[in-house]
């Protein structure tokens, strides 16, 4: 162990002593804290206030640990153990820096140091100080608990009441608990919650238990969906029972305290039941091809879900033929799972020769899950799986092959291969003469140049493979006007006159070669293969520059900007025959035309359906004016909406609070932040020109009566 090491071992004991002592000096104080809190500030009250003296403890023992450091401990060294020497503060001194005397006596010193005890650098415990605050404390406590409380405040006279008046009291609920029974096909136990706002199961029992006192002559709950569930008073508890399938938001009414209690407003809020996940593991790709060899066909499939999975199945059609002639075959086959009963594997071998399966087939396999919902089952489905026989190629495209191959294709290397030529040039740069090593790499960029400009093609860039002669002023006029234009460029433009931009545009512009006038692919596709023209253009300069180790990387990022491309315009699409609609033989020839909807209908306006958030948010804008009808209209249209998740219940439960109490401002803002996601989106309009005030107009008028030769554009 090094002496720095060793110094820090030494410091870190004597800190930890220095903050033990600290703590316990404290715990006195604390304790009466504690009890002083206990007894007069309550629970809440005494857990803040312990809270804050051991925060205070914790930052009073750490500053007075940080006063210790290296210099206190060379000294306390030098107190302490007498073959120091007095000479530990060399040992805080670098040796390089010593002289030879000074570094003799700190390695003697250092070599001491290994036998010091951390026991005799620590502070003594200070026992009469402590006594002494042992005892202040335990006398401060036991004078706190010893204190007699203050009596409560004699009653006020009350008033005598009338023998033919009898006293009445507010009934205030005094107990409440809730009795939950999930769905039996969930698995889920029942239990009790004491708490009126739970979250339940989708389709879960609830039965309600509560107390008052006094006992009401009646009581209820008052869902906000507008449904009262009376409350039964049964063995002194006040019972209801309702199956929730949707988020709801209730209150509770008693008779004589309808407007205390319903001021507080519960939710109970439904988990639903997600539909199974699936993830398949074999195949790994949605298009498989066939191998040679191959007589079976594996498909491996994991499913999970909340409660429980139900059946599984495999739809498999197998499509034989091609062209008109194509015949399809549907079989369903039931899986058999292994594993729990929320995550199972479902493994199934397909026999390719018991089905038939050839050449210039495919099979599509479609796996459904289901679970264990009641009444009707959540199904989950993955999208289809193919496995394709490659049919093998006909006579009349090899004949056909042979004829076109009797004519020599344009040559044009790929990307792949200019990569290839350039490896191999890099390779054999030793071996090759400077100029024939250029000549290589220039004739490699010619290459280059020659694809990019067939992929730039796609972008609607101009071709560069003609170059215009130059126009000297020494040639034959004869012939510059016998000169004919360009392949493909034949723009018939007036000669441009100066300060005409349109027609120079017209002259010596092009609008057709442009990448944003393109339509051949989508903005993501078109932007990876401008960036591989890009990488080209890279590779193109360097190569004909002869530096074909520097065009390389750009190279081969144009490769992967071009597969990126293939693999972007690349679709699979399974071999399904027509399936039409079962037809209805109950309806045939009835002449009943009661479901059918007539073709004139107008379309319906999408934004007219959320009306009454609109007008709900406009009245809130005007607190003189009666929003009860529109809060009304609100609170109906919100019950009317599909709300599995309960995602409007705020809104509700806001428009109900501003409905009781309109005066408050509160309620309305937290209204409008629940409505602010509700509101329909305007319609896009069109945006009035600015009008000009009243000192530009009068200033236009005075410019028009100076000159009245000029019109006013």
């Amino acid at each position: 162990m090094s002496t720095r090491s060793q110094l820090a071992r030494l410091l870190r004991t004597a800190r930890l002593r220095r903050v033990l002592i600290v703590v316990v000096c404290a715990l006195p104080l604390l304790a009466v804290a504690g009890a002083a809190g206990w007894r007069w500030l309550g629970r809440d009250g005494t857990c803040a206030l312990v809270a804050g003296a051991l925060l205070a403890t914790a930052l009073l023992a750490l500053a007075h640990a940080s006063r210790l450091n290296l210099l206190w401990l060379c000294r306390r060294l030098d107190a302490t153990q007498r073959n120091m020497d007095d000479s530990s503060a060399l040992l805080l001194q670098h040796p390089a820096t010593m002289a030879p005397l000074a570094k003799l006596q700190r390695a003697r010193i250092a070599g001491r140091l290994r036998h010091a005890s951390a026991a005799d650098l620590r502070e003594a415990w200070p026992r009469n100080t402590l006594l002494s605050l042992w005892l202040l404390g335990l006398a401060g406590v036991a004078s706190i608990a010893l204190v007699p409380r203050a009596s409560p405040p004699l009653p006020a006279t009350a008033t005598p009441v009338a023998a033919d008046e009898p006293a009445t009291s507010v009934p205030h609920l005094a107990g409440a608990s809730i009795d939950i029974a999930p769905p039996t096909y969930t698995g889920l136990n029942a239990y009790t919650s004491n708490e009126l706002d739970a979250q339940v199961a989708h389709g879960a029992r609830l039965h309600w238990r509560l107390r008052f006192e006094p006992e009401p002559t009646q009581a209820s709950l008052v869902f906000l969906d507008g449904l009262v569930l009376p409350l039964t008073l049964v063995e002194g508890e006040w019972q209801a029972e309702r199956e929730l399938t949707a988020a709801a938001l209730y209150r509770i009414e008693a008779a004589a305290a309808a407007v205390e209690m319903g001021k507080r407003i519960y939710r109970v809020q439904t988990l639903p039941d997600r539909p199974p996940e699936l993830r398949v593991i074999a195949p790994t790709q949605a298009l498989s091809l066939h191998r040679d060899g191959q007589t079976t066909w594996s498909v491996l499939l994991e499913a999970s879900d909340d409660y429980g999975l139900g059946s599984a199945q495999a739809a498999i059609t197998h499509s034989q033929g091609s062209g008109e002639n194509v015949q399809f075959s549907d079989s369903t086959v039931t899986l058999a799972g292994t594993g729990s009963a929320t995550r199972r594997q479902y493994r199934h071998d397909i026999d390719l020769d018991a089905l038939g399966y050839s050449e210039g087939d495919d099979l599509i396999v479609s796996l459904s899950v289901r679970d264990n919902r009641q009444p009707e089952a959540n199904i989950s489905k993955h999208p289809s799986l193919i496995l394709r026989w490659p049919p093998a190629a006909s006579a009349a495209s090899d004949a056909l092959e042979g004829i076109v191959q009797t004519t020599l294709p344009a040559y044009f290397r790929s990307q792949r291969q200019i990569i290839i030529d350039t490896e191999a040039l890099i390779a054999e740069r030793a071996q090759l003469a400077k100029a024939e090593f250029v000549d290589r790499s220039d004739a490699i960029g010619v290459d280059q140049r020659i694809l990019r400009l067939r992929y730039g093609q796609f972008l609607g860039e101009e071709a560069e493979g003609i170059e215009r002669p130059p126009e000297d002023d020494d040639g034959d006029e004869a012939d510059a006007d016998h000169r004919e234009p360009e392949p493909g460029h034949e723009h018939e433009a007036e000669p441009a006159r100066l300060g005409d931009d349109v027609a120079v545009v017209a002259q010596f512009g092009h609008s057709h070669d442009h990448a944003e006038a393109t339509t051949l692919f989508d903005p993501a596709t078109r932007a990876l293969l401008k960036s591989a023209l890009d990488a080209m253009w890279q590779s193109e300069g360097m190569l004909r520059q002869g530096q074909p180790a520097d065009a390389l990387p750009h190279a081969y990022r144009a490769l992967d900007f071009i597969k990126q491309v293939q693999q972007a315009s690349r679709i699979y699409l399974a071999r399904v025959g027509l399936e039409l609609p079962p037809i209805d033989f109950a309806r045939r020839l009835s002449g009943k035309r009661d479901s059918l909807r007539s073709r004139r209908d107008p379309l319906a306006d999408a934004d007219a359906q959320r009306l009454p958030v609109a007008e709900a948010w406009q009245a809130l804008d005007r607190p003189e004016h009666d929003i009860d009808s529109k809060l009304a209209a609100l609170a109906n249209w919100i019950v009317a909406q599909d709300d599995p998740d309960g995602v409007l219940l705020d809104a509700l439960a806001a428009s109900a609070s501003v409905r009781r109490d309109p005066a408050c401002i509160a309620c309305r803002s937290q209204l409008k932040q629940a409505l602010w996601p509700l509101l329909p989106t305007p319609p896009a309009n069109a945006a009035l020109r600015p009008q000009l005030s009243e000192s530009a107009r009068a200033y236009l008028d005075a410019i028009e009566q100076d000159n009245p030769a000029r019109t006013q554009p």
